[in-house]
């Protein structure tokens, strides 16, 4: 496993959370195992330890680089291109491919 491989793998991005996050920055979540609601930091919401995680062929568990490169390549340039949408309410066509790029991955996770 490489060490700079976060544990903590989110399936929906902080940035995006934190767009829902109130006063002190918390959002409000629902736990279906349990059936209660909390609140909590966008840090802890919609991730699992090593989601990205997959065993190899000859049956080790590995760590999907897959994490870094959607940071890098899709969640990056997708949280720019909302942050430009809030911010001046329109994108250039590269923003917009990003954005939808973005959300077909979302869709996928």
């Amino acid at each position: 496993m490489k060490s700079d491989t976060p544990r903590r793998q989110h399936y929906v991005p902080q940035f995006l959370l934190r767009n829902f996050a109130g006063p002190g920055g918390k959002v409000w979540a629902y736990d279906t195992r349990v059936q209660k609601r909390f609140s909590s930091g966008p840090v802890n919401l919609a991730q699992e330890g090593f989601f990205y995680r997959f065993e190899g062929d000859d049956g080790t568990h590995e760590l999907a680089a897959i994490e870094i490169w959607l940071a890098k390549e899709i969640d990056g340039p997708g949280a720019s291109a909302i942050a430009g949408l809030l911010k001046k309410r329109e994108l250039s066509p590269e923003e917009v491919r990003a954005f939808f790029r973005f959300v077909a991955a979302q869709m996928q996770r």
